[in-house]
């Protein structure tokens, strides 16, 4: 009862700000650890920071190559300006969100020697991976836009809409760090899960095919596929960005983006609730 009780109590906006504020005091442990995380992630690699940018390079040859190979391209054409941008607007998207995942679940398990030793809000570790993973994928970004100018596509008058888009996802993975960091100290399993569930969830977004090509399944009206796949916040998120990147479409319009805000807000009170109400036992349970 007072955990239903401290749930109900948790969302406001008030707590919010003193849990910032909190943060904001330890703003340079959070520092010292983004630049740890960057330093280990390239300790042993022999191309450093340029292997962040090989890689969706490389993902989205091998994809643009497969996926054109077996799909109809005068199907892909008329609804995309350019299938290996496609691609790679997707890709750079989505590695964000799976290695926000992926380092956030052993955030807490990683570092019990630091847990034991000083005292800090334990939420200042996930929220380093976050951090550390935006600065990748701001670093990243660029790409798109180097090859966008050498395929010839314009920029829109919706690139001013991406400082939102970057914000509704740094909310959102925010959220998700937060649920899969605690939920990892009690479930050691949950990373083995998260692996496969994470290719589940790449191939039910629509990174490397086109959304417009799902098939339409309408019931009492309603076109049940693409709302199953809307639905999916990354889904909604890529095609946001794709609107603002690609299309030049009003986002306005996609106002399933609305839905994936208010999904990563909800993640986010989730997350914050289960990590501070179980933070406290953390150490013995590591």
């Amino acid at each position: 009862m007072n955990a239903i009780r401290t749930f109900i109590l948790f969302p406001n906006p008030l707590r919010l700000w003193a849990i910032s504020r909190e943060w904001w005091a330890y703003r340079e442990l959070l520092a010292n650890l983004v630049v740890r995380d960057i330093k280990v992630r390239y300790r042993n690699s022999v191309l450093g920071f340029a292997w962040s940018l090989l890689n969706p390079l490389l993902m989205m040859l091998v994809f643009s190559l497969v996926f054109r190979a077996l799909s109809d391209p005068e199907g892909i054409e008329p609804v995309v300006l350019n299938f290996p941008i496609y691609v790679l607007s997707g890709l750079l998207i989505w590695n964000f969100t799976s290695d926000v995942i992926t380092r956030a679940m052993s955030s807490i398990t990683g570092n019990r020697d630091l847990l034991t030793k000083v005292y800090f809000p334990r939420e200042i570790l996930p929220l380093s991976v976050v951090v550390a993973n935006l600065i990748h994928f701001l670093l990243a970004l660029p790409l798109y836009f180097i090859f966008a100018i050498a395929f010839r596509i314009p920029l829109t008058s919706n690139v001013w809409w991406l400082p939102a888009l970057v914000l509704v996802q740094v909310l959102l993975m925010l959220g998700l760090a937060l649920i899969v960091a605690a939920l990892n100290v009690y479930f050691r399993d949950l990373e083995s899960i998260m692996n496969v569930a994470l290719i589940a969830w790449f191939f039910l977004t629509p990174i490397v095919y086109v959304l417009e090509r799902i098939p339409n399944r309408e019931i009492l009206g309603l076109d049940l596929w693409r709302w199953v796949y809307m639905l999916n916040p990354m889904a909604a998120l890529i095609q946001g960005y794709r609107y603002a990147l690609l299309y030049g479409w009003p986002l306005w319009r996609f106002k399933h983006i609305l839905l994936t805000a208010a999904t990563a807000m909800v993640l986010l009170w989730i997350g914050l609730w289960l990590f501070r109400h179980y933070a406290s036992r953390f150490v013995e349970e590591i």
